[in-house]
């Protein structure tokens, strides 16, 4: 209880400094037009989408902010993540996304699974520092105990991999291998 207090905080505090940052840019590109499609501008929105969802996770993690289930047709929501997944890749990366033609559609939080799918790809991009490929893919998977069908959404990488000793530990909430001040 007090871990979700505390998150909650933090998240509304960090989404201050959000706004601010995302009302400048606003701001900026009327005053500066020229400017508008500067790289560091891009990225600098990019960053306040991506604050923007880790705010929305960490209220959702506090419960003070409830999941939005919208129906995705993955056929066409993947693909149209690519884009901000290869920012978050870098060039040395190469990416493939593949969706089989059958698949259908699901019901999920979309800023939750592109959270999820920018995380997997940081921590492909960590496992892969000389470069490599990442592939993400979607197919259905049988049935579930009512008879929907289940669909299973992958992501693999050519990277070194996790170390035997280190994979019991993976799903434990804010478990990291990277050192201290080593990034997300």
């Amino acid at each position: 209880e007090t871990l979700a207090q505390l998150t909650g905080c933090f998240a509304h505090a960090f989404n201050n400094l959000l706004a601010i940052v995302a009302s400048s840019l606003h701001v900026q590109r009327p005053l500066h037009p020229e400017a508008g499609e500067e790289r560091h501008l891009q990225a600098m929105a990019r960053a306040v989408q991506s604050g923007t969802r880790l705010t929305r996770q960490l209220l959702s993690f506090s419960r003070k902010q409830a999941l939005r289930p919208e129906l995705i047709v993955l056929q066409s929501w993947l693909p149209g993540a690519e884009g901000l997944l290869r920012s978050t890749l870098g060039s040395r990366i190469a990416m493939e996304v593949v969706v089989a033609a059958d698949v259908c559609p699901i019901t999920v939080d979309a800023a939750e699974l592109e959270l999820a799918l920018i995380n997997l790809a940081l921590n492909a991009k960590h496992a892969m520092p000389a470069g490599g490929r990442l592939r993400i893919g979607a197919r259905n998977e049988g049935a579930s105990e009512d008879g929907t069908t289940m669909v299973v959404i992958s992501v693999a990488d050519t990277g070194v991999g996790i170390a035997a000793d280190v994979l019991p530990r993976v799903f434990e909430p804010f478990f990291t291998t990277r050192a201290s001040g080593a990034g997300l």
